[in-house]
């Protein structure tokens, strides 16, 4: 598999110091984002594969709630051993692409989070965020997403006001 290959590639690049299959490698996760968070070697890379490639612009995710779940699935996997990443992994979700319902369905609960005062303050930031920009925070998840191919077309009626924002993946 083409996900088996990505990981593996990259764990030989690190080992022997080469930086173009390193790039490469990443570079095909970035693109491959989902399809190799399904590969049982994922559970394998470091956590700071892991964050390299969350935290990437142009991560080909088609919502945030993919690059949250991909991320505790990880954790999840070796909860004793991993929990230390906790905080610094959650920093790389865009918590205001994630809706509103899900994080109160989705987050707020997730027992291996409820330990962190820093995660906790990202979800109540998110929160907040929605609560104060309910408009806002739709167009974000419209105007900003991860997806590398998107097309963005803004318009109106009058050329100083743009009354219409769609985004096509």
């Amino acid at each position: 598999s083409s996900g088996i290959n990505a990981e593996y590639g990259q764990s030989f690049a690190d080992l022997h110091h080469c930086e173009d299959l390193k790039k490469h490698s990443l570079q095909y996760a970035t693109q491959h984002f989902w399809e190799v968070c399904r590969q049982e070697e994922f559970l394998h890379i470091t956590a700071e594969q892991l964050k390299l490639l969350v935290k990437s612009d142009v991560l080909n995710v088609r919502s945030e709630e993919k690059v949250y779940e991909a991320l505790l699935k990880w954790v999840k996997h070796d909860v004793d051993g991993r929990h230390k990443y906790i905080p610094e992994l959650m920093q790389c979700v865009r918590w205001s692409l994630l809706p509103q319902s899900y994080i109160a369905k989705e987050v707020v609960n997730e027992p291996v989070l409820q330990s962190y005062l820093a995660v906790k303050d990202m979800i109540i930031n998110a929160l907040i965020f929605h609560f104060n920009h309910p408009d806002t925070s739709k167009q974000i998840r419209r105007f900003f997403p991860r997806h590398p191919s998107s097309l963005v077309v803004v318009g109106g009626k009058n050329p100083t006001v743009r009354d219409t924002v769609e985004s096509y993946s």
